[in-house]
């Protein structure tokens, strides 16, 4: 058996056992199947209709990741330790996200004046400046 009847073999059994939902999201590609790649055509458009984007998948893991009273590099790593993309600018964006809004402010003025600067340093700088605030708020709670 060739590589070509081996293909169409692998796409016609997968097509024999697909369930309903399944077949009716891969309809198009079954019904008008590429002359090569079959089966890779069909896996690559049934796991794009029912796979979340990596967005998704952050937005998933992350829904307990809270700043709460830790630290943002703290914050940051548990992002990063997700493991679910290593998209450093999708990471930043959500941990920019869960930040207070007065540091997030101050991050982007920093981060516009020093566009080289790492996710990591904005973080140490994100941890200096929740430290000076809660001493403020401290100093003006007494």
């Amino acid at each position: 058996m060739n590589a070509e009847q081996r293909d169409a073999m692998k796409f016609n059994l997968t097509i024999m056992h697909l369930d309903e939902r399944l077949y009716e999201q891969a309809y198009e590609v079954i019904q008008n199947p590429p002359e090569s790649e079959k089966y890779a055509t069909l896996r690559k458009t049934v796991l794009a209709k029912f796979s979340s984007s990596s967005m998704a998948r952050l937005e998933q893991l992350i829904a307990g990741i809270q700043l709460g009273d830790g630290k943002p590099s703290h914050m940051l790593s548990q992002l990063q330790r997700t493991g679910v993309t290593s998209d450093q600018k999708l990471i930043k964006g959500f941990w920019l996200q869960r930040l207070p809004v007065d540091t997030r402010g101050i991050l982007a003025v920093f981060a516009k004046s020093n566009p080289d600067t790492t996710v990591e340093s904005l973080a140490a700088i994100a941890d200096e400046v929740m430290d000076v605030t809660h001493v403020n708020a401290a100093v003006s709670n007494s």
